[in-house]
């Protein structure tokens, strides 16, 4: 019985309601990505740093660019994943985990950074054309 008394109401209720599509104004958005060009060592070397300096485990007072992260840094094993995986987003590469292993210095992550072919720093700029007019139609 309900189902019936819901199959009669429903293009009556689907009239009542708008489009999701017309209660949000539509915005239209292009993404531009640039670059400082060819990556230098100490670019490289500065972005990385301030990377690790941004952790919450490293001590900026420590940070060298020959500090090595357990020793030096003081970071543990996991640490040191967490401050791979950032370097990793921040130059847009994969570290396989087995490459990933011998990274022990800071020294050593810019090497294997200037070393990948698809490495790069990107600068991202978002451009949204917001509408006009009110696009609200009911």
């Amino acid at each position: 019985m309900l189902r019936l008394a819901f199959k009669a109401h429903r293009p009556v209720m689907a009239k009542a309601l708008p489009a999701a599509s017309t209660l949000l104004p539509q915005m239209n958005g292009r993404c531009y990505a640039s670059g400082p060009g060819p990556l230098t060592r100490d670019f490289v070397q500065q972005r990385i740093m301030d990377v690790l300096s941004n952790c919450d485990k490293v001590d900026a007072a420590k940070l060298t660019p020959t500090a090595k992260f357990q020793e030096d840094l003081g970071l543990d094993s996991l640490d040191v994943v967490d401050a791979l995986f950032f370097i990793e987003e921040e130059f847009t590469v994969l570290m396989p985990d087995r490459e990933a292993d011998e990274i022990k210095s800071v020294d050593q992550a810019v090497d294997y950074i200037l070393q990948q072919p698809d490495g790069k720093y990107l600068w991202f700029l978002f451009l949204f054309d917001l509408p006009t007019t009110n696009t609200l139609a009911y």
